[in-house]
């Protein structure tokens, strides 16, 4: 796992796009996306405990993403979504529950905005794994 994970950071370090890309780690009500900006969201899963001691509204934040989509790509990883998103991605992962002495697999799928899939199919280098 520890291999894996390093050379998945080596590849991010070696690759001019990510480079040039910015990363914010931050509530989704601060962000203010401009026009055509990529968005990745990784939120709370609906039915689970939030970040920190805070309760995550999945309704309000589903609102904000379809109003992000209109002039933006976002990108939400979770396990479901409302039926006016599209699954355009997914992978079984490995994740670790009781303190790390559980492991289960799940399927984790990546979610867009159906009004944005036509934009994702012209960008040069779309593809669907």
């Amino acid at each position: 796992m520890v291999e894996s994970r390093a050379r998945y950071y080596d590849k991010l370090r070696a690759s001019s796009t990510f480079q040039q890309a910015q990363l914010h780690c931050m509530d989704y009500r601060e962000l203010h996306p401009v026009a055509g900006a990529l968005i990745y969201c990784d939120p709370p899963y609906r039915g689970t405990m939030g970040y920190g001691k805070t309760t995550f509204d999945s309704d309000e934040f589903w609102d904000i993403v379809r109003e992000w989509s209109r002039t933006c790509i976002v990108f939400v990883s979770e396990y479901s979504a409302p039926s006016d998103f599209v699954e355009y991605a997914s992978s079984y992962k490995q994740r670790t529950m009781g303190g790390g002495h559980v492991q289960r697999t799940r399927l984790e799928r990546l979610y867009v905005h159906e009004s944005v899939l036509a934009r994702i199919d012209a960008l040069p280098h779309s593809r669907r794994d």
